[in-house]
């Protein structure tokens, strides 16, 4: 029997890509949308986490509010895509907005090696 191309997108498997070395950043966030994740069509894996005492909420573009976005809970709350289970999804841009006062997060990314 012959084996069946992969359905996801590039021919990703996950088993057999070659990843970079993760990315860390730290970015500060305040009651302002601002961008903390730039689009980037390699990107495999992605998490953020609030780092923060106060909540904090990402969107896809500027309008992400405390009433429009995924909420990130305070100490610990966390965003994860991984591209095998979330696909183009994970290539996408993120806004965050903090709830109150702002704080900080951790983003930790990981692309495939072109």
């Amino acid at each position: 029997m012959g084996g069946q191309a992969s359905t996801l997108p590039g021919n990703f498997d996950p088993y057999t890509v070659q990843l970079s070395a993760p990315s860390i950043t730290n970015p500060s966030v305040n009651g302002t949308p601002s961008k903390i994740v730039l689009p980037n069509a390699g990107r495999n894996n992605l998490l953020v986490m609030n780092l923060s005492s106060d909540t904090i909420y990402l969107g896809l573009d500027g309008t992400v509010s405390p009433t429009n976005g995924f909420v990130l809970v305070p100490n610990g709350g966390f965003f994860k895509l991984a591209r095998w289970e979330d696909f183009d999804f994970t290539t996408y841009g993120f806004w965050a907005v903090a709830a109150n006062a702002g704080g900080t997060l951790m983003v930790f990314e990981q692309s495939k090696l072109l």
